[in-house]
């Protein structure tokens, strides 16, 4: 829906679960799932889903001018920070991140500056839960 106002407009017709515009306003990359995604693009005005990128984590993927930045995850325990290039297709490993966290070490989020100098990731550290009792519930 245009942010003045107007009618919606449906832009994926298969799902979609994070939407991110591109910079240029013409294209909108997304991915389909929570975890172990893939990145898909589609016009803004609706049209034709195509792949992009496969194994990324689902909230992991930052748009930029020149390509995609995106987390993918290892099943040795580590991750890595990848670009995906517009112009090539290519994809090139910028970190690997380890982690000692038994969840992947990144995947709720990530950010990336206007001069592409700079890049936001959320990483785990730790994962832990508390068990509780309920005495005379019933």
């Amino acid at each position: 829906m245009p942010a003045e106002g107007g009618e919606a407009v449906q832009v994926t017709k298969h799902g979609g679960y994070v939407a991110l515009e591109s910079l240029d306003g013409k294209v909108v990359f997304f991915s389909k799932d929570v975890w172990l995604s893939s990145i898909w693009k589609v016009p803004v005005n609706g049209g034709k889903e195509e792949k992009v990128q496969e194994s990324v984590l689902g909230q992991a993927f930052a748009v930029a001018r020149k390509g995609i930045y995106f987390v993918s995850p290892h099943f040795d325990g580590s991750s890595t920070i990848d670009f995906h290039s517009f112009e090539s297709g290519k994809v090139t490993t910028i970190a690997t991140i380890r982690s000692t966290a038994t969840v992947f070490v990144a995947g709720w989020g990530m950010s990336v500056s206007p001069d592409e100098r700079d890049l936001l990731y959320t990483q785990f550290d730790q994962s832990s839960s508390n068990l509780m009792l309920v005495e005379n519930f019933r």
